[in-house]
């Protein structure tokens, strides 16, 4: 594999954000398709065992 070295271009605006139930779907794909394309296996663990903190937000 090759790396180069570029410059970075100007940031763009996000016309179509995605949230909440859409926004988990892509995630579960996007991570899904990151193991496979790393050809490891998806971890397996319980859900109490997810490597993972929630944090409520303060309103």
């Amino acid at each position: 594999m090759t790396l180069h070295r570029t410059r970075l271009q100007p940031h763009e605006a996000d016309f179509s954000p995605v949230a909440g139930e859409d926004a988990l779907s892509l995630v579960t794909r996007l991570t899904e398709e990151g193991w496979t394309a790393a050809g490891l296996p998806e971890p397996s663990y319980s859900r109490s065992e997810i490597p993972v903190r929630f944090v409520r937000r303060k309103r």
